[in-house]
């Protein structure tokens, strides 16, 4: 998460998609992580791989992931729910072409 503009729990919604954006749509690692905590974490349940802090989560997106993703990757809303105490969901389709190996 950017120290410059630091986001308020209600804006949780507005994060994600600046997040998703960043990955999915400009590929960016640096810009990503510029959406995360200092010290995040990622999981990737499909293929059980993700990362535990800052530099292992950069590495991982880095290596691992956005450079894995199709550049004509789309992601389609399903549903959101954003709840007072900070627990929330996310539904979205990613469709893309399997292009790279």
């Amino acid at each position: 998460m950017s120290t410059a503009n630091p986001k308020k729990p209600s804006d949780l919604g507005a994060l994600f998609d600046e997040h998703v954006g960043r990955e999915f749509a400009d590929h960016d690692v640096n810009a990503t992580m510029e959406t995360m905590v200092p010290e995040p974490y990622v999981h990737c349940v499909p293929n059980m791989t993700g990362g535990f802090g800052g530099q292992r989560v950069r590495r991982f997106y880095s290596e691992h992931f956005i450079n894995q993703i199709a550049k004509d990757a789309k992601v389609t809303p399903i549903s959101r729910t954003i709840e007072k105490t900070r627990w929330w969901t996310n539904s979205f389709e990613l469709h893309s072409r399997h292009t790279i190996e």
